[in-house]
């Protein structure tokens, strides 16, 4: 008599649990400080960063863009979506096309969940 056992495993992934977002010391003083360098929203639905978000998009696609590429088929570049911006108090700060502005949530949750590279 043959008795065969199937072993199942599960991978339970890191839970995120943000309770607000984090201080940001290149935000304009017109702003809150406590933005994590996302601003808001333009009228067209894109992403308005400050400059130290823009550093961290960059960096995320170094870190993860070639397991990007791998797992979702999309090429990342650095500064890919983003432009210069003025707002209306006349600060620098950038804009992140909606597109890219999802990837870079994206990144940012496999940073924070410690996703591993490809």
């Amino acid at each position: 008599m043959a008795i065969s056992l199937i072993v199942g495993c599960t991978i339970v992934p890191t839970i995120i649990n943000d309770k607000s977002p984090s201080f940001d010391s290149s935000t304009p003083k017109q702003y809150s400080d406590k933005n994590s360098g996302f601003i808001g929203f333009d009228d067209n639905g894109d992403g308005i960063l400050t400059l130290n978000a823009v550093n961290k998009y960059n960096n995320l696609i170094e870190i993860y863009g070639p397991t990007y590429k791998k797992e979702r088929g999309i090429s990342l570049n650095k500064n890919d979506g983003i432009s210069d911006f003025v707002d209306i108090y006349g600060n620098n700060l950038f804009k992140i096309q909606k597109q890219y502005l999802s990837y870079f949530i994206e990144l940012n949750q496999w940073q924070k969940s410690k996703k591993k590279t490809n």
